[in-house]
């Protein structure tokens, strides 16, 4: 019986892995070349997931000046509105590019052109820097509002 328990030991060792491996002397734990390619696969992931984050976090800073740049542009129109018929009438027909207030960012570019009737077009366009770059011709919003006498 005794023999048979042996047998059985050395049946199951050999079988999960064990058995020839001990016997010849191998050494537990990783290699030096599994500890490398761990350590690839997981700089591979983390780079990917580093570069996602950023990506993200960068779209969501274009779409945040998009979004102040469209209300911006919106709160101008609403000035223009708010002026008198006969002083928006005598503004030169043209573009007058001004800063928004303190926030050199953005800028607003107002063109008023006369419409069908007594209707003047007013035109706005707001546009922005990135991060100390130069305005590029994707980054602005334009708005369109009418005034009548």
């Amino acid at each position: 019986m005794r023999n048979l328990i042996q047998r059985w030991n050395q049946g199951l060792r050999g079988a999960l892995g064990g058995g020839v491996a001990e016997k010849r002397g191998a050494r537990r734990g990783f290699s030096i070349i599994e500890i490398l390619v761990a350590l690839a696969i997981l700089v591979l992931a983390a780079g990917g997931v580093y570069h996602q984050f950023f990506n993200i976090d960068r779209l969501g800073r274009m779409r945040l000046n998009e979004i102040q740049g469209r209300l911006l542009a919106q709160q101008r129109l609403e000035e223009l509105r708010a002026l008198p018929y006969a002083r928006l009438a005598e503004w030169e027909p043209g573009e007058t590019a001004t800063p928004l207030g303190d926030n050199l960012k953005y800028a607003a570019r107002t063109t008023i052109e006369p419409g069908p009737g007594d209707v003047l077009k007013l035109t706005v366009m707001v546009s922005w820097r990135e991060r100390g770059a130069e305005a590029v011709a994707g980054n602005s919003v334009t708005v369109v509002g009418y005034k009548g006498r």
